[in-house]
This record gives structure tokens, C-alpha cells and sequence, in this order.
């Protein structure tokens, strides 16, 4: 394991569950937020259960999973060996100020027309006659 960050300084309140496995899994939060980290614990117990049953078949390699959010954290995310620090408006969820987006996770969201409806945003200008192919054959000069 990298030692180069292993733990985050600050006051937080946490919240805790445990996985079918027993793994430990805790989303910290800043003081006062603790129920706003309670959509991402949930949907990362099942996740990991989810995982380390059906797709990998093999258990988690640690006896827990912690989650920090950190506030004015500019990276969105970093992800250690047992700790995955956010910032907070990736991890917290409010029911009352935080966009739907927040929540797409499950199948029953349809998200993958979502995702065929941004894309087909992007892939747009690739269809402009001043556009160019990225494999261009290049012929040498005399």
C-alpha cells in the first residue's frame, strides 16, 4: 500500500454499515452532514456485495472501506487502498438541493439513453464536412 496518504485531518461525523461479507464501510462527512452521506453508503455496501459476489469471485482484500467527503477538495475524488476521499458534492446527497443526476446509479433510470443522448452531442461535430479523420495518411515530399 502507498503510504503517501493514508489518512484525512478534520472533524467529521460518520455513518457506518456492513457489507454480507462483514467488510466495515463508513462515509465521513463534515460535522452535521452525516445523514446526507446515507444514499452513498447504501448504494456502496450493495455495490460491493453486489461485486465481490457476482462479478469477481473473490472477496474484498481489506476488513473495511472508508469514504470521506472533504469540503473545498478539488480533485472530486482519490482513491486509496481503503479510503476513497470526495468532495462533497460527489459523496453527500440532500434530498432537497442535490440534482437527480446525484442519484443515476440503478437500472430502472434508463441510463444508458442518457448516455446516448450525450454522446450523440459530442459526436456531432465529427460529422461537419471541416472536419478531418484522426488516422491521416501522410505522403513524404520530394
Amino acid at each position: 500500500m502507498s503510504t503517501y496518504l493514508v489518512a484525512v485531518v478534520g472533524l467529521f461525523d460518520h455513518i457506518e454499515d456492513k457489507t454480507a461479507d462483514g467488510i466495515n464501510v463508513r462515509a465521513y462527512c463534515p460535522i452535521g452532514k452525516a445523514d446526507q452521506g446515507k444514499f452513498a453508503l447504501d448504494v456502496t455496501v450493495k455495490t460491493l456485495d453486489m461485486y465481490t459476489e457476482r462479478h469477481f469471485s473473490m472477496p474484498y482484500p481489506l476488513p473495511k472501506l472508508d469514504m470521506a467527503a472533504v469540503p473545498y477538495f478539488s480533485g472530486c475524488a482519490k482513491e486509496n487502498f481503503g479510503l476513497i476521499i470526495f468532495c462533497e458534492i460527489e459523496l453527500l446527497h440532500h434530498e432537497l438541493h442535490s440534482g437527480a443526476s446525484c442519484k443515476q446509479w440503478f437500472p430502472e433510470w434508463n441510463i444508458w439513453t442518457q448516455f446516448l443522448q450525450q454522446i450523440a452531442g459530442g459526436l456531432h461535430p465529427n460529422a461537419l464536412e471541416q472536419s478531418h479523420p484522426i488516422k491521416v495518411h501522410i505522403t513524404q515530399g520530394d
